[in-house]
């Protein structure tokens, strides 16, 4: 039978070679699908050879189709030799790029690196193969295979690498082309937090896991964010908040029974035994980790072996904790079984299990146990100073066991003596607490039968006063309606004077701004004008925020278009100094004395000629920095503060003329004008402020983001790590890109 196969196949393989131009459309069908036969069922005939590679090149597939059956050979014939697999894939590789496919040749790099890294953990050539791909994608612009790209490099190569830098920075700019709201971004967030988790970066591994499951479980169904829920549970462990923990596993653990998935609810019970037994919780913690041990144990696909002893060790050390040594002994001999010998597994494991050993049969008063033990645990850790530390360990145990058989009778007649003294002492208890629930009942009768009476009069009385409560309600409410009435009214003047969207990105298509008030109107404003060919721009934040600061952010715009349109300044130095002087002479009208003005920073931009690559930037500041980004000597990005002056638009104490900066700039930098609003906000995990620094990391990753991007990020960010709390200021943020 075997050999009729092996005919029909070479009779298939002759027909498919047959190069007779039929005009029957049919055979020309029948050729492809005795290809696919060849390939897919005929490949224990040939051994895999260039010229097997060279007859799938030479066939009528699609290139695409081509490339894919060619992997498939070289992946299916388990090739070990590297000089083999490199003339295979340097075949594809000319092929491709002769056929000018660079997605194509993309796919070949992801399996060359791959190839490598599995077969031969050569992890300089999986690098160097992953990089190829990226920069073939990087100028297809392929935002989908950037993320998968960057992902691999960082979880996979650098990880792998133990290169803690190159990993973290390899993931974030997976993030980068993470389009918002997809599941592209959940997995770049998850593969970064996963990472920092097992750095033990907690804290930053709860934001990144966190966020990624509540964009995943607005896009996906709760049965398949699994993972990212029990993720999030072991990163709240992680900071020791594990009742959240638990909260996170228990829904997990919900799903995975609700779809039999026997090895998630495995796994879920293993980390919620750990969990319980953290917080001192021993039954529960049995009760889980028992289930999860039991299906390591048994597991035929051998999946939960490398962590059976950490559930043992939860196991062994909770019986230990309740004192149920027979359990506890039964565990033990289970893990002693020479199928789950500590031989079997690294040196961390086997440290953790005879050290488990040891204390529970310290536990028990087996002092030949616990010597062997402890000898095998001094074994299994690396230096003298260890071993010897462990030898001092192990003679202070054995003569605490002596002193503890002296002291255990005592403490046992003390312990008799304890319960009978709380016998006594509950007893009384019963009786005083039985003398002060008849005197309670006495005094509940006579203050029911007192308030009867007094509650028919009171009823008359209420009922007035809920009358005048209702009157006194409506009124309020009326004027209430009035102020918002009057406040939204005020809010359309505000707005009168902050230049229209439109108009911004006519005069600067690459900006985004991002204007958040706290209350309805705002102390923050932003401004634009356009004079001499140069373009104004600036971000202010007037003395408080809601009504009052909305007045005084009225009175510096108006000073601001009056130094510019009015006085004809063009330095920011000098518009600054005018505004200032304008400023004080409106609330210099004020009997009281005023001390209300702004913070700024201002900046004029100058378009150094048609078709220049350059852009020449005048900036002043109060109090206030200007941020750009441009790149350094080395071709790198890099962001630059340059600090405003330390004094406000308004009345200060020895006041100077405000500093003018010269900055020239190239296409493609950006710039960043702001007020404190956005680093003040008070959130995340601990409610401290966001700050300086993370808000220039948040601007530099994202750099390359289209500014609309860059906007709804930092609004996600922003309410994201607000959560719950009130804002504390208003918020504006202007980016602008040459």
């Amino acid at each position: 039978m075997k050999g009729f196969f092996v005919i029909i196949d070479l009779v298939l393989y002759s027909l498919m070679l047959f190069k007779y131009k039929t005009k029957i459309r049919l055979f020309r069908y029948i050729q492809k699908a005795v290809f696919i036969h060849f390939i897919f069922f005929s490949a224990h005939l040939f051994a895999l050879k260039t010229d097997s590679i060279a007859i799938v090149l030479n066939s009528n597939l699609s290139d695409s189709l081509k490339i894919i059956n060619a992997l498939r050979l070289i992946d299916q014939s388990e090739i070990k030799e590297k000089t083999q697999a490199n003339l295979y894939y340097s075949l594809l590789e000319a092929y491709v790029i002769k056929k000018n496919k660079p997605k194509l040749l993309a796919h070949i790099y992801s399996n060359w690196a791959e190839y490598y890294k599995n077969n031969h953990a050569d992890y300089s050539k999986a690098l160097i193969y992953t990089n190829k791909r990226i920069k073939i994608i990087e100028k297809l612009r392929d935002s989908s295979e950037l993320i998968t790209a960057y992902t691999y490099l960082g979880a996979h190569i650098y990880a792998d690498m133990e290169l803690i830098d190159e990993t973290l920075l390899a993931l974030r700019k997976s993030i980068t082309y993470a389009r918002p709201n997809t599941m592209g971004q959940v997995w770049s967030y998850y593969y970064l937090g996963w990472m920092e988790f097992n750095m033990q970066k907690y804290d930053s591994a709860l934001v990144h896991l966190k966020f990624a499951f509540d964009i995943g479980d607005k896009i996906e169904p709760r049965k398949n964010l699994v993972e990212f829920i029990g993720w999030v549970g072991n990163a709240y462990a992680g900071i020791r908040d594990y009742k959240r923990a638990i909260a996170f596993r228990k829904e997990a653990l919900k799903l995975c029974e609700e779809n039999h998935y026997e090895f998630g609810i495995a796994d879920c019970k293993r980390y919620l035994g750990q969990f319980y037994y953290c917080i001192a919780q021993y039954d529960s913690a049995i009760y889980y980790a028992d289930y999860a041990f039991n299906y390591m144990k048994n597991d035929p696909a051998n999946k939960g072996q490398e962590t059976l002893i950490y559930t043992g060790n939860t196991l062994i050390m909770s019986c230990i904790k309740t004192n149920n040594l027979a359990l506890g002994d039964k565990y033990v001999k289970e893990m002693t079984d020479t199928r789950l010998t500590p031989c079997r597994y690294g040196t961390a494991a086997r440290v953790s299990l005879t050290k488990m050993f040891a204390a529970f049969y310290e536990a028990k008063g087996d002092n030949t146990k616990t010597v062997y033990y402890l000898k095998d645990y001094i074994r299994s850790v690396d230096s003298a100073d260890m071993s010897a530390q462990s030898l001092l360990v192990s003679e202070q145990l054995l003569k605490g066991n002596f002193e503890k058989e002296q002291q255990d009778q005592l403490m046992e007649q003390q312990k008799k003596d304890i319960e009978t003294e709380e016998l006594h002492n509950r007893q009384n208890l019963i009786i005083i607490a039985a003398i002060i629930v008849l005197v309670l009942v006495s005094l509940l009768l006579f203050l029911s039968y007192k308030s009867g009476k007094q509650k028919k009069a009171s009823l008359l009385e209420i009922g007035k006063q809920k009358q005048e409560i209702e009157y006194q309600k409506e009124v309020v409410e009326e004027k209430n309606k009035e102020i918002i009435e009057s406040i939204n009214y005020a809010k359309r003047l505000q707005e009168a004077i902050l230049p229209p969207l439109d108009f911004i990105k006519q005069k600067l298509p690459e900006s985004f701004i991002y204007y958040q008030p706290k209350d309805i109107v705002a102390g923050d404003f932003y401004w634009l004008e356009e004079a001499d060919g140069k373009i104004f721009i600036a971000a202010a934040d007037s003395t408080g925020h809601g009504v009052p600061g909305a007045l005084v952010s009225i009175v510096c715009s108006n000073a601001l278009n009056r130094s510019v349109k009015e006085f004809n300044l063009t330095d920011p130095g000098s518009i600054l100094d005018k505004t200032r002087e304008l400023v004080l002479e409106t609330f210099s009208k004020s009997d009281s004395n005023v001390k209300d003005g702004m913070d700024i920073s201002m900046a004029c931009i100058d378009f150094v000629g048609s078709g220049s690559n350059y852009v020449h930037l005048t900036w002043a500041g109060a109090n206030n920095p200007l941020w750009y980004i441009n790149k350094n000597a080395e071709g790198n990005d890099q962001l630059i503060e340059i600090k405003g002056d330390k004094q406000s638009i308004g009345l200060t104490d020895n006041p100077r003329n405000f500093t003018t900066h010269q900055v020239n700039l190239q296409k493609g930098d950006s710039i960043f004008l702001f007020t404190d609003g956005f680093a003040d906000q008070f959130g995340g995990t601990k409610g401290k402020k966001f700050k300086y620094k993370p808000l220039q990391e948040l601007l530099i990753f994202n750099q390359y983001r289209s500014f609309s991007e860059q906007n709804a990020l930092l609004s996600d960010t922003f309410t994201n790590w607000k959560g719950n709390l009130e804002q504390v200021d208003d918020v504006c943020i202007i980016g602008v890109r040459f």
